[in-house]
């Protein structure tokens, strides 16, 4: 189910894009990792900023009150993150990977597809602070660009690694000891940034982790910095976007979070036997060609899910999505 369902009339899917077409549709998406509902929807002040943007410019899914209840819920059976980034990626509800030990995922991704999809080696990057997201990405080795955690870089040639070894570099010296496998998500944003400013990318995958990492310090004051932080960041990646011209017009946003998390004293830790881990929110941002053309409209649904993520992708991205019942719109009059 894609969250917004576009009634399309009469509307063209391009699988032929290129990354050197000026008006190419293009994606920025952005996992937060383990970031509950009742931080998002009941606490403003943490994400000021990005709430406000995202109520004006786009639309929100996951909140369960109100008078427009848009629940929304994950896609896999144990709340984790491996198996919750795995349905995210590859639209798939995960039933084999029960850990944050499973092996490298085996079926195919939204990854797999774009580096098949966009012959430009620049056109799709992903920069995530968690070093397992790797086994995520993609089932076959592609070539696209890639910074996963502390690991080294991929798809750029030597002279175009240098600035991002010198993040990482920094990064490692910056190690988070406490963590295991991953780099704060400073390092992360900026190399992402940088690639984003000087490459215009097709698909921009961020993916973040210091929030779930403070969560499960059982620092909530910290877990809420990290919200803050991301705050600031968001509006420094719109800034940057606004000064992008063309490219910035016709870029969409989604951003989400891979699990909720527990309640009360529980909610440092997240599991298969917390209820409230299963709840979770997005938000997608159609960029203004995109919402000029097709005048997106929210598809109604009982329950939204992970498993609309990586076909809302697709139809912003001017594909046809894998799943064409699975949007999140449809197209409007």
């Amino acid at each position: 189910m894609v969250f917004l369902t576009l009634i399309f009339i009469g509307l063209g899917f391009s699988s032929t894009a290129s990354f050197a077409t000026p008006a190419a549709p293009s994606v920025i998406f952005i996992t937060l990792d383990g970031v509950r509902t009742q931080e998002f929807f009941s606490h403003t002040e943490y994400l000021p900023r990005f709430k406000a943007y995202a109520q004006k410019n786009g639309f929100i899914f996951g909140e369960r009150q109100g008078a427009h209840p848009r629940p929304m819920k994950i896609s896999d059976s144990v709340a984790l993150s491996l198996p919750g980034y795995r349905a995210i990626l590859s639209g798939q509800f995960e039933s084999t990977c029960l850990s944050n030990d499973c092996k490298q995922i085996d079926h195919e991704t939204i990854f797999d597809r774009l580096a098949f999809e966009f012959s430009d080696r620049h056109s799709v990057a992903a920069f995530t602070s968690w070093n397992r997201m790797s086994r995520a990405l993609e089932s076959i080795p592609r070539h696209f660009v890639s910074s996963v955690g502390l690991g080294s870089i991929q798809g750029l040639s030597a002279e175009e690694q240098k600035p991002y070894l010198a993040i990482q570099e920094r990064a490692f010296a910056d190690e988070p000891t406490h963590w295991l496998e991953c780099r704060y998500d400073r390092y992360t944003f900026e190399m992402g940034l940088k690639f984003l400013k000087e490459y215009q990318p097709r698909f921009l995958y961020l993916s973040f982790i210091d929030t779930d990492e403070w969560a499960h310090q059982k620092d909530y004051l910290a877990y809420v910095r990290a919200l803050k932080d991301w705050d600031e960041r968001f509006s420094e990646l719109i800034k940057s976007l606004d000064e992008m011209g063309e490219y910035s017009q016709n870029t969409s946003i989604v951003v989400t979070t891979d699990h909720g998390r527990g309640l009360r004293k529980h909610w440092s830790n997240h599991n298969l036997l917390m209820p409230n881990a299963f709840k979770v929110w997005a938000v997608v941002i159609p960029s203004k060609e995109f919402t000029r053309i097709h005048h997106p409209v929210v598809l109604p649904r009982e329950v939204y899910s992970h498993l609309q993520i990586r076909p809302t992708l697709e139809l912003l991205l001017g594909l046809k999505p894998e799943l064409a019942d699975q949007t999140y719109f449809t197209q409007g009059q």
